[in-house]
């Protein structure tokens, strides 16, 4: 009897135990991914509809540029599509959404093109399987001289303005490379020199910032410099071989050289992903992740959390917003994560860091705002609760078309009620 009466008691526990609520919007990335991840919408008082993302949101973006599928592979983006994005290792990172660039570097992935002038050098075409998996990656090959053994190209950039130049590489006979600029437009003779074989730098000059070296597939590493131009518009890039840090003129063996692949020049402080070129720049369209508001929107009361890798802290660009005048806004600027209601700003007491995954959650209701991210101590502030109903909901936007960000989002749930503190901190942890 003793037995029985205990598992009676079980059972009354597991009946009076409440079902976890699913109203509002709930997205997971990492859940069917081939389809762009898995979406749940949910009325109060009605059943849950699940699907994927595009069900729910109208997706809008290229088909410009290469992304990493889940081989840890560059992969062809497809138009109006979104993209779930992986690192090199095929961890999930999340979906990719980017704002436009362009990239104006023409026969950006072949190097023997008549675009590129090689100066005591020649390229190997297709000599080795390139971040893509195929056999598409160059070797630069010194020729017999002592001199510098280079690629070079011109392009008319905006004076005054920062961009960034990325490419990928991988050592062969030799494990240095050096980046340099010349022209009107090159903000000093400054000179990188970059080690293939660690991966990292060696000497960087003064006007080459925010330098770094990321992994992809098959041995490359995709390298990036920021600078800003000068007064002029006239820019010439240059791509050479080198001995070590600091030996960039040497005697050269007419057999010795470096692979490289994707060569990209694009405005802006950090590198989007690659947007290969033929004989013209190519512009990739912006991503743009909306929806109109059901019944699963309530505007007195809600609660968000979202996992996001930001791929830049320092210009300011919207996460999620649930109304088109960018109010309920959740928002990462210079460098810091926080909500807007319109009025009033709730910033997290945990700032976010650049291709590093942050945990945030905010609610709001009648009495005010609360947010924390990564689980750390909420931070308050008043509500705003004056204005009418949002319509729609943007992801990865201010508002449809209004400061996209650049990053990942790995999960996003939308509650149509405040949650408690504790709810938010345990959201985060």
């Amino acid at each position: 009897a003793g037995r029985a009466g205990r598992l009676m008691a079980r059972s009354i526990v597991r009946r009076r135990t409440p079902t976890p609520t699913y109203d509002g919007i709930h997205y997971d990335a990492r859940l069917n991914p081939n389809a762009g991840g898995r979406c749940i919408v949910k009325v109060p008082g009605s059943g849950p509809r699940v699907g994927t993302l595009t069900d729910f949101f109208t997706f809008t973006g290229g088909n410009q540029s290469l992304y990493r599928g889940a081989a840890g592979l560059l992969v062809q983006s497809v138009t109006n599509t979104p993209r779930i994005e992986y690192d090199a290792s095929g961890n999930l990172l999340g979906l990719l959404i980017e704002g436009a660039r362009t990239n104006l570097w023409l026969q950006s992935h072949t190097f023997d093109n008549a675009s590129w002038t090689k100066t005591q050098c020649t390229v190997s075409a297709n000599a080795t399987t390139g971040p893509d998996g195929t056999a598409s990656a160059d070797k630069i090959v010194e020729d017999g001289t002592t001199n510098f053994h280079t690629l070079s190209q011109a392009a008319t950039v905006v004076a005054s303005t920062v961009y960034t130049v990325s490419f990928f590489a991988k050592p062969a006979e030799r494990t240095w490379l050096f980046f340099d600029m010349n022209g009107g437009a090159a903000p000093g003779l400054d000179t990188a020199y970059i080690n293939l074989g660690t991966p990292g730098y060696g000497t960087v000059g003064a006007n080459l910032t925010s330098f770094t070296a990321q992994p992809y597939a098959n041995g490359f590493y995709r390298f990036a410099l920021k600078f800003t131009t000068a007064g002029a518009t006239d820019l010439n890039c240059i791509l050479g071989l080198a001995t070590g840090d600091g030996g960039g003129s040497y005697a050269g063996n007419s057999a010795s050289g470096a692979h490289v692949y994707g060569f990209q020049v694009e405005a802006g402080s950090f590198p989007s992903s690659y947007i290969p070129t033929t004989t013209v720049g190519v512009a990739r369209t912006e991503d743009a992740c909306a929806r109109t508001f059901g019944g699963e929107y309530i505007k007195t009361a809600g609660t968000v959390s979202v996992e996001v890798r930001p791929a830049d802290v320092v210009n300011t660009y919207g996460v999620f917003s649930q109304d088109a005048n960018a109010r309920h806004c959740y928002i990462i600027s210079a460098p810091s994560i926080r909500a807007f209601d319109g009025t009033n700003a709730a910033t997290a007491g945990v700032a976010p860091a650049a291709n590093t995954f942050i945990k945030y959650a905010h609610a709001f209701d009648s009495g005010g705002q609360s947010v924390t991210a990564n689980g750390a101590a909420i931070v308050t502030a008043s509500y705003d609760g004056s204005w009418g109903a949002a319509s729609t909901i943007s992801i990865g936007a201010v508002s449809p078309g209004t400061n996209p960000m650049f990053g990942h989002i790995r999960r996003l749930s939308y509650w149509p009620e405040r949650k408690t503190n504790a709810d938010l901190q345990r959201l985060t942890a």
